[in-house]
């Protein structure tokens, strides 16, 4: 039953910024979806900006946002919020105020049967549980309209990147030709790719405001149906079911109709897959958001959206010591492009090879390095590896001959590396918590700091993954952190309460894994940070202190592992 509590009106906290605790005043949503009083994310901006490099944090999710070129006015005003409230005012009987009821939903509910004298107790609880059965399929669909949004801001990202990446060919055309491109120059050719792509930014910008008002729509309905259910007292639910049963119906079919149906503009934005060079997985996911109707990507996506993962152990190559096929602390594995194996056996000062079945072949580079990172370039085939003594990135051909070095004077200590798409080196450097972007001739593409303000620890850029949308996946030991950036160093979200992640990967089908080393396991997660199974937990098949991942294109997962009084192994796994 309900007891003495603070007095409130159902509805209050909807209209509530979390900021100020007063009513909205100019609401403005951010990209994360979360609604703020102008003035007053205005103020935790100006407060906040100058530490995070000009970014906003945001104040419930952390998530890290550029603002727009007009600034914090710029962001959208919140329609949800003068809806919702219009919303209310239609419900009978939410205008009187109601005690809270301690022991949260299900306490209310007992309350109001409880409460429900004079009236059929059975019909109160069928009434709640319509409500609450439209209220989860109206969630669904909210769901599904929000991840929608999200992909088709994740388009925009490409074409603005591709944009980008056609100014930088004509200034490398200019170059050749012996015509250093000056700073004027190239902003007369961003504005013309600006213009000339315009109708297609215009195009993603009225797709993505049709959107945002369907879920505007939806967001209402659902945020008054939860408020009702969890705070409405028993005679205000009993005034109001009918109308609020109304409301619901009627925001229904608006999503089922946008999410199915196939107008001819998801086909002009489907045509952008092809234009902008998206990665094959983007498309799939393009394809199967904007209705291409293509069974086998969406077959592909069901693969690893739903499927439960089953690891087979296909060899195991275990032992300290100095012979061959004994490793003294091997900090990384790799795939080549023909399915072997290069590992990092480091305080041996050597690479070993293993074949495609995961049996030791040959020893490489001895005494020469002390190898910590080991990648393969998927565009040149030569073999990068981070010499830990000469804080620098070597490169080899596979068969041992140096070629060039990168970095000499400008790595402290030199923790992951991968390559995206266009096979520039990402590389993360655990001290100066900096990460680089080069090109494989050495030259500095980009960098940026890696530490964020609420980081509780020292950050440590450990091990770094590449996705095919070319997003930066670094993991950081010591905060229990991965992180996710954009190519240009715009964090996108953070997977948070890991313990101690080394080694991340990413699977043909884009999901994050995670060695979390003091747990002994292999954690999976969707393209986007979503929990998905452990691919293998605390201890099976030997598993401890998991040190590296790799996998490679046909499913198959290499991992080593090494432990302070534990066998120094390198295992590997079939996935698919």
């Amino acid at each position: 039953m309900a007891t003495e509590g603070p007095i409130e009106r159902v509805g209050d906290e909807l209209l509530t910024c979390s900021i100020c605790y007063d009513h909205y005043e100019q609401p403005k949503v951010l990209p994360c979806l979360h609604t703020y009083c102008q003035k007053c994310i205005a103020r935790h901006y100006e407060v906040h900006r100058l530490r995070q490099s000009g970014q906003l944090s945001c104040p419930s999710c952390r998530e890290l946002i550029k603002p727009p070129p007009g600034g914090i006015a710029a962001f959208r005003n919140d329609g949800a919020v003068k809806r919702t409230e219009e919303l209310l005012k239609t419900l009978p009987g939410l205008d009187g105020e109601v005690e809270a009821c301690e022991g949260g939903e299900y306490a209310r509910e007992n309350a109001m049967l409880e409460g429900a004298r004079g009236m059929d107790r059975s019909l109160v609880a069928s009434q709640r549980q319509a409500i609450t059965q439209q209220l989860a399929r109206l969630q669904d669909a909210l769901r599904k309209l929000r991840s929608k949004l999200l992909q088709l801001y994740a388009i925009e990202t490409y074409v603005k990147y591709s944009i980008e990446m056609e100014i930088d060919s004509k200034a490398e055309a200019a170059k050749k030709t012996g015509h250093e491109p000056k700073q004027k120059w190239l902003e007369a050719v961003r504005v013309e790719m600006q213009a000339l792509h315009a109708p297609t930014m215009a195009e993603l910008a009225s797709e993505q405001d049709k959107l945002y008002q369907k879920i505007v729509e939806i967001v209402s309905v659902a945020s008054v149906a939860e408020a009702v259910l969890t705070k409405a007292s028993i005679q205000q639910f009993d005034d109001c079911f009918d109308t609020l049963s109304e409301h619901i119906s009627a925001v229904e079919p608006l999503a089922v109709q946008f999410l199915e149906e196939g107008s001819a503009k998801r086909e002009a934005i489907n045509q952008l897959v092809p234009k902008y060079k998206l990665s094959s997985r983007m498309a799939s996911e393009v394809g199967l958001m904007l209705g291409s109707g293509n069974e086998a990507k969406r077959r592909k996506l069901a693969a690893y959206s739903g499927d439960l993962v089953q690891v087979r152990l296909l060899a195991k190559v275990s032992g300290r010591g100095t012979k061959l096929g004994k490793f003294d602390y091997p900090t990384n594995a790799t795939f080549v492009h023909d399915g072997s194996i290069v590992v990092c056996d480091k305080n041996n000062k050597r690479l070993q090879i293993l074949d495609a079945k995961g049996t030791p072949q040959r020893l490489l580079l001895e005494g020469c390095m002390k190898p910590r990172r080991a990648r393969v370039c998927p565009v040149d085939g030569l073999l990068y590896v981070s010499d830990e003594l000469a804080s620098c990135v070597r490169v080899f051909t596979l068969d041992g001959k140096h070629v060039r070095s990168i970095g000499d004077t400008e790595f402290q200590c030199p923790a992951g590396m991968a390559f995206n798409s266009k096979g520039h080196l990402v590389l993360t450097d655990s001290e100066k918590c900096y990460v680089y972007v080069y090109k494989r001739n050495g030259s500095l593409i980009t960098r940026f700091f890696f530490k964020f303000i609420k980081d509780r620890n020292m950050s440590n850029p450990y091990f770094v993954a590449v996705n095919e949308d070319d997003q930066i996946i670094i993991s950081d030991c010591r905060n229990g952190l991965v992180k996710v950036f954009s190519i240009t160093g715009n964090h996108l979200f953070t997977i948070a309460d890991l313990v101690i992640p080394r080694g991340v990967c990413v699977d043909p089908y884009g999901n994050i894994l995670v060695a979390e080393g003091d747990k002994h396991r292999i954690s999976m997660y969707n393209p986007y940070g979503k929990f998905m199974q452990y691919i293998i937990d605390q201890g099976q098949f030997g598993l401890k202190f998991p040190m590296s991942l790799d996998v490679n294109e046909d499913g198959q997962l290499v991992v080593t592992q090494c432990g302070f009084y534990d066998d120094h192994e390198v295992l590997l796994f079939q996935l698919y």
